[in-house]
């Protein structure tokens, strides 16, 4: 993949982090959401932000919600935070690796 898609894959993923983190204030948005992984079409157009959210089902969908009716404000940070001519359209979907990967990890244990 092209260098510099990389660099502004990781540009995004850091900055969205930042901005769930500090920037949102929707009450919707419980627990830690983090940001897993970043998606960017070639030519910059779209990027899929793969976020994972701790809690329970009713609790992910509330943050997706969130997330989403944020995705402009979170699009005009992105603007303003990097140097970029033309920020992508943000689409957010639910990551749920992280929690799979816990229940593996307790499954193994427990076989021991």
């Amino acid at each position: 993949m092209n260098k510099r898609i990389e660099r502004i894959r990781g540009e995004i993923k850091k900055e969205v982090s930042n901005i769930l983190l500090f920037d949102i204030k929707d009450p919707r948005l419980q627990g830690m959401a983090s940001v897993v992984n970043v998606k960017v079409t070639s030519d910059l157009s779209r990027a899929t932000i793969y976020v994972s959210v701790m809690g329970d089902d009713i609790a992910k969908k509330n943050s997706l919600i969130a997330i989403t009716n944020s995705a402009g404000f979170i699009r005009r940070e992105l603007s303003r935070r990097l140097n970029l001519r033309y920020v992508p359209e943000l689409k957010f979907e639910i990551d749920d690796y992280i929690e799979k990967s816990i229940k593996i990890n307790k499954i193994l244990n427990d076989l021991k």
